[in-house]
């Protein structure tokens, strides 16, 4: 069984069992859009509540302030700066988003283990710049988008609460060298 960073790991006898035979596999295209519409929709509601708060704001207190309310547009780019903190903080901990919480995906590096920051923040810019990448996954055998292709990493199905811990074994030293090296 894998420890888990932080929170008991998730063994097998709590995945679904209909998911189990698809732990740890690369998830398809269909997953993908589904927890970035997730997310998506989830950095709108919070850039429209934000909105409607300012609007109240402003028609309760009247006045010379209501220039400055931003534009549609400025919201529109709020939103797009949110998602791509929110992707690449969550992909640089280890974490999902709140949509790969609910589809059960998780980004993982080149080797299995959390993006580091640098290419989270590179791997959520090219998702923002060139959404239409992860259709990519449709037709790699590997089930890779054009951004996991690009940057080695990898969307899989990950149903465990928390990122593995990856365990380094130490070099074996080999007595038999020492030994023979004495005599």
């Amino acid at each position: 069984m894998v420890e888990a960073q932080g929170a008991p790991s998730l063994d097998a006898r709590r995945i679904p069992r209909g998911a189990l035979p698809y732990q740890g596999t690369r998830a398809g295209v269909v997953g993908r859009v589904i927890a970035a519409l997730i997310d998506v929709c989830v950095i709108a509601a919070i850039v429209l509540g934000l909105r409607a708060i300012l609007l109240v704001w402003f028609v309760v207190q009247p006045g010379p302030s209501e220039a400055l309310l931003p534009s549609r547009n400025e919201f529109i780019g709020l939103g797009a700066i949110g998602l791509w903190a929110m992707w690449a903080a969550c992909w640089a901990r280890g974490l999902r988003t709140f949509g790969g919480f609910i589809i059960g995906v998780r980004v993982v590096g080149r080797c299995g283990g959390r993006l580091g920051i640098w290419l989270a923040l590179l791997r959520s810019a090219l998702c923002l710049v060139f959404p239409i990448g992860i259709f990519w996954a449709a037709f790699s055998p590997a089930n890779r988008s054009l951004q996991d292709v690009l940057l080695r990493t990898s969307v899989i199905i990950d149903w465990r609460l928390s990122m593995p811990t990856v365990r380094r074994r130490a070099p074996v030293r080999s007595s038999t060298l020492e030994s023979d090296s004495t005599t």
